[in-house]
């Protein structure tokens, strides 16, 4: 077993064993009005609170650490294990895009069918994602559960993640491709922090009412792109980070694994140099000029009122 898996491991044993179940939900009363009012009230701090960010995170994420191995190789990646209630589907939806590789469960015809989108450096298969696809399935929505572009069984170089800026086109290629076979069924989005910026940026685009006219909800998004970028290119740190080093160093670790299998050299602002080479290596079309560029057009902080 790799080093930095072993340590990985050793950490999330030894902070385990103190965890606590979850307690029942008491959502905040806000009056939400506008963008500006939605992130004042998700902000605003909850007294109430009886479990941390980091134990909250740790429980749902234990239990899947091997899964989480496997999402880095792309021999390994790309899960294809029956799941009661689904069936795994592969439908074209045109030649510039991935085609839409998924779980999926048709559900009651009279209800929504919801797409349930996983984070980065996730897949379809990890833990989290398919316990949230199996809450929908179990009310009898219809869930389509996909693998993203560098992810799951589209980790290949030749589906580069672009953040949101391609996600955003795939989705809405792929609820079209939906609608066609299902005509009569909204369609809605649960996407959960990468997941979420790239239900963000569905949402904001031209055909999207048209296709997500069940809407969407966007679970702990990233905000503030180039604060995150600038974060994930520095390593991990017990001093200065406390116990959410331990994010950030499973991040890095990920991220190494990625690198790797592209021939980059990440000892030195590893996220940078991704995109440095994603920009050379565009999917389709033109890129964009800059890395300056790229991160504003792929701020979700700026689509929200579209």
């Amino acid at each position: 077993m790799p080093r930095r898996l072993a340590l990985l491991l050793l950490i999330v044993a030894s902070s385990a064993c103190a965890l606590r179940p979850l307690p029942p939900p008491r959502p905040a009363e806000c009056a939400i009005s506008d963008p500006a009012s939605l992130w004042q009230c998700v902000g605003r701090p909850d007294a109430r609170d009886e479990e941390s960010g980091f134990a909250g995170t740790m429980r749902v994420v234990w239990g899947d650490i091997v899964q989480r191995y496997k999402n880095q190789r792309p021999s390994l990646s790309c899960d294809r294990e029956p799941r009661p209630g689904y069936t795994r589907i592969e439908l074209s939806v045109g030649a510039a895009a991935p085609p839409l590789r998924a779980y999926f469960a048709p559900g009651d015809p009279s209800k929504p069918i919801v797409f349930v989108l996983h984070g980065l450096f996730d897949s379809n298969a990890d833990l989290y994602v398919m316990r949230a696809a199996d809450a929908l399935m179990r009310q009898h929505y219809g869930v389509v559960v996909p693998d993203l572009r560098w992810h799951g069984c589209l980790l290949a170089d030749e589906w580069l993640s672009t953040l949101d800026l391609e996600e955003a086109r795939d989705l809405v290629a792929w609820g079209q491709r939906i609608r066609r076979d299902r005509p009569n069924r909204p369609i809605g989005i649960v996407g959960f922090s990468m997941g979420g910026l790239n239900a963000i940026a569905a949402l904001s685009q031209p055909e999207a009412a048209e296709v997500f006219d069940a809407g969407a909800i966007a679970v702990s998004p990233p905000a503030e792109l180039s604060s995150l970028i600038a974060h994930l290119n520095e390593p991990a740190s017990l001093r200065r980070e406390g116990r959410n080093a331990l994010f950030h160093f499973s991040f890095r670790t990920h991220l190494h694994a990625r690198m790797k299998a592209l021939h980059l050299d990440d000892r030195h602002a590893p996220f940078t140099a991704y995109l440095t080479y994603l920009l050379a290596h565009w999917p389709t079309g033109t890129p964009p000029t800059s890395i300056d560029v790229f991160i504003a057009a792929a701020e979700p902080s700026t689509r929200l009122t579209a």
